[in-house]
């Protein structure tokens, strides 16, 4: 997560607060989208290697080694948006597979 993009939610959910507004931001790495899969491509041409050794080679900067699924995304959205979840603002939440983000 950027500090600046920390920062941006937590002065936002700050100044809504008054009015119950609650802002979180969901930073997603990698999902396992077709978008995604197209993009490793371009990668693999440009290192003059299969898609399937792009994947490999852009998952070593993944701690756990994987895409996040869509579903997975979908439910971390879910929860903030239900009674569950009515407790978190001025968050960022990075799901990234323990990726550093830039």
């Amino acid at each position: 997560m950027s500090v600046q993009t920390g920062l941006w939610v937590r002065s936002l959910a700050s100044e809504l607060a008054g009015e119950k507004i609650l802002v979180n931001a969901v930073l997603p790495g990698w999902v396992n989208t077709a978008m995604a899969q197209e993009g490793l491509q371009p990668f693999a041409d440009a290192l003059n290697i299969s898609k399937e050794e792009a994947f490999k080679e852009a998952m070593k900067q993944v701690p756990l080694g994987k895409m996040s699924e869509p579903e997975e995304v979908a439910h971390l959205v879910e929860f903030l948006i239900s009674p569950k979840g009515n407790s978190f603002t001025g968050q960022a939440l990075d799901l990234n597979n323990g990726a550093l983000m830039p």
